[in-house]
């Protein structure tokens, strides 16, 4: 079974070297030697847990992705969008934001979903985080910021209307209920982030007073 992007990752290593971000070497990879990344993943993290040990194995949307290398043809693109939006759903009572301010501790925390056992681990309740600024620009006080994703500064100059909410809460859930083939982690879908720290950090986006926000 075809694993996770780190298999292309780890060949492409293996095989010919590390590439510059950006480049997209023209080569095709040997049924062997994609069976000897795979096994190489397979053998890593002997400490994970089972659990773990799951998140190595593609689901149908990842497999998709895989095979069309992130570029699905418009008929497959459609399909795993409506497939995504049917495993998304929205929270009891209705889309609502949170605390900003709990949501900016969330942005920037890059804590969770590590695989094996780290020591020390002195804060085991400590709950997982967003590392949005990893990919985002968003409060312009933030010089620690990615650019692997649009900026979000000022986003909440797109309001606040049933449409928005609904499209931030997607794309934050299950990012491939928006866009096919999203690079963004399904943070909802893969149990990352639940409803309240989604609506924390919607409200670090959204609401005017953030810093996300500022106009200074």
């Amino acid at each position: 079974m075809k694993k996770l992007i780190l298999t292309s990752l780890v060949a492409s290593f293996v095989t010919t070297g590390a590439f510059a971000m950006g480049d997209k070497p023209d080569i095709a990879f040997s049924q062997q030697q994609i069976n000897n990344a795979e096994a190489l993943v397979e053998n890593s993290w002997t400490q994970a847990s089972s659990e773990d040990r799951k998140r190595f194995v593609q689901d149908k949307t990842q497999e998709l992705c895989s095979h069309y290398k992130d570029q699905p043809p418009v008929d497959i693109a459609l399909q795993i969008v409506e497939m995504n939006k049917a495993v998304t759903p929205y929270p009891e009572g209705g889309i609502a934001l949170g605390d900003w301010k709990e949501g900016e501790k969330l942005a920037n925390s890059g804590y969770g979903m590590r695989i094996g056992n780290i020591n020390p681990d002195k804060n085991k309740n400590r709950p997982n985080g967003g590392n949005c600024y990893a990919c985002h620009a968003m409060a312009p006080s933030q010089p620690a910021a990615g650019n692997l994703g649009p900026s979000l500064t000022n986003y909440g100059m797109r309001g606040t209307s049933e449409a928005m909410l609904k499209y931030t809460y997607q794309k934050i859930y299950n990012a491939q209920a928006t866009k096919a083939c999203s690079n963004m982690p399904r943070f909802g879908y893969h149990g990352v982030l639940d409803d309240k720290q989604i609506a924390d950090i919607m409200a670090y986006m959204l609401d005017p007073n953030s810093p996300v926000n500022s106009q200074k």
